[in-house]
């Protein structure tokens, strides 16, 4: 699969990423198993080091790379193909909230947590990646009607690609 990457800010910010997997994917990562099955997953992130969004998706879209992170082992396989992303970039840097872990919570009330994925960093989170049942154009949808709907993230400019 070869993915045009888009134009990106290089400005610090939140992302989400909706992941298409086409073959299961076994990943093996410190104590942490998991078998990532075929479907829709959206994966949540936080760009706040040197480049900002511009660098960490750009990053995400390589497929050679250093395993650096859980999702590294995911958008580095053939199998999978970055389909949509939603940038979130805040007015004012409020640093009271950790919007990663807001969306992860939001997420985990309507979508299959992948217990433990991406978020070794954040022990009060279960997951930073969510199974959709639904087909992409349904799992985009409803993607963008949580984030759009949401009253806190008024506070961000958000950018759907």
């Amino acid at each position: 699969m070869n993915q045009t990457v888009p134009i990106l800010p290089g400005v610090k910010g939140y992302y989400i990423l909706m992941l298409n997997v086409d073959e299961p994917i076994p990943i093996s990562r410190g104590r942490w198993r998991w078998i990532i099955e075929p479907g829709i997953y959206y994966y949540v992130g936080s760009a706040y080091g040197l480049g900002g969004l511009y660098y960490r998706v750009k990053r995400h879209y390589r497929k050679i790379k250093k395993i650096r992170w859980h999702i590294d082992s995911l958008t580095t396989s053939r199998y999978v193909e970055i389909i949509y992303i939603i940038l979130l970039i805040p007015i004012k840097r409020d640093v009271s909230t950790d919007l990663e872990s807001y969306i992860s919570n939001k997420l985990i009330r309507k979508y299959s947590p992948i217990k433990g994925f991406g978020c070794s960093d954040k022990r009060n989170d279960y997951s930073h990646l969510f199974y959709c049942k639904a087909g992409p154009d349904k799992c985009i949808q409803d993607l963008e009607t949580l984030i759009t709907s949401d009253e806190y993230l008024r506070g961000y400019i958000v950018v759907i690609s």
